[in-house]
């Protein structure tokens, strides 16, 4: 995805890989930062502003499952990114991450984990 969080001694911030520039101030957490550049992937691609048709927003989340099958988190949002879809999945501590479509599978029922 574009955006990254750096760190740095002051904090962390998040850098747009598309300009190479920071796009946040450098005095973030490691969570807010997190959470932002999750947020501007969602908006933007490597170069432009996300065509509608490829943002898909899960409401209400959906409990997910991960790559070996291991509870993952909640899918809140898919995107497509050079024709392929990502899932935005938070884990049970609140970090956000991107899985291929291909690693995601819901939760069975009787498997629910307790977020």
């Amino acid at each position: 995805m574009r955006f990254q969080v750096r760190k740095t001694d002051q904090g962390y911030g998040v850098w747009d890989t598309a300009v190479n520039e920071l796009c946040s101030g450098w005095d973030l957490t490691e969570a807010e930062a997190n959470e932002q550049a999750h947020d501007r992937d969602v908006l933007y691609d490597r170069f432009n502003p996300r065509r509608p048709e490829d943002v898909r927003h899960v409401t209400p989340p959906k409990r997910v499952d991960v790559h070996k099958w291991v509870t993952g988190g909640a899918l809140d949002v898919w995107v497509r990114e050079n024709g392929e879809w990502y899932g935005r999945v938070r884990d049970k501590t609140g970090r956000l991450s991107w899985r291929h479509a291909r690693e995601l599978r819901p939760t069975h029922p009787d498997e629910e984990p307790s977020f």
